[in-house]
């Protein structure tokens, strides 16, 4: 794995090997190194191994259905966050993460992205 110098990376992430990181990780996903990295899911097994709930692991996977899924920009997805998702540290954790991003985040995965970087 290479990561850009400032690139931030979020608590319980995990990163394909070989990666080229560019843009900053939110915690709690997995990235696939679609050169550029991109978001792949939830990193479900990790979160269990550390002792997260199913149900906040569910509350943090309907989060990022929000923020990488739903086609809204990411400002805008923190705010249907908010709307949506229940007040937990690891939404508000989540949320923070993004909204002080400087290098901005990386990208959701699609089997018809092209090269964007």
């Amino acid at each position: 794995v290479a990561v850009h110098q400032w690139t931030r990376i979020g608590e319980h992430t995990m990163i394909q090997g070989g990666a080229l990181v560019g843009k900053d990780i939110p915690p709690f996903i997995t990235v696939s190194n679609n050169d550029p990295v991109r978001f792949a899911c939830v990193n479900r097994v990790g979160l269990s191994r550390r002792g997260f709930t199913p149900e906040t692991i569910s509350q943090i996977h309907d989060a990022c259905r929000i923020l990488f899924q739903s086609g809204l920009n990411y400002l805008n997805g923190c705010e249907e966050v908010e709307k949506q998702i229940p007040q937990s540290p690891e939404r508000d954790r989540l949320i923070r993460f993004i909204r002080e991003s400087q290098r901005g985040i990386v990208k959701p995965y699609s089997p018809n992205s092209e090269k964007d970087e």
